[in-house]
């Protein structure tokens, strides 16, 4: 089962050698891990947050994601 969520203004997330930005979908599917970095000026910068599928809860979603 995926795990859905979107990247919030000012960061940027990177899962599957993709970046996503502002306002994307991000699909995580099971086994996967996503890196989210702050991204003030639209380009990404200090990482925030590397969260593993299992430790994401869609209900309370990490810094710089959304839920859907």
């Amino acid at each position: 089962m995926s795990k859905t969520f979107f990247v919030e203004p000012g960061y940027e997330a990177f899962n599957r050698g993709v970046w996503y930005g502002p306002g994307i979908l991000l699909i995580v599917e099971e086994g996967e891990r996503v890196e989210v970095y702050a991204a003030p000026n639209g380009k990404p910068a200090a990482c925030v947050g590397n969260h593993e599928y299992t430790k994401l809860n869609p209900d309370h979603p990490p810094t710089g994601l959304r839920r859907p």
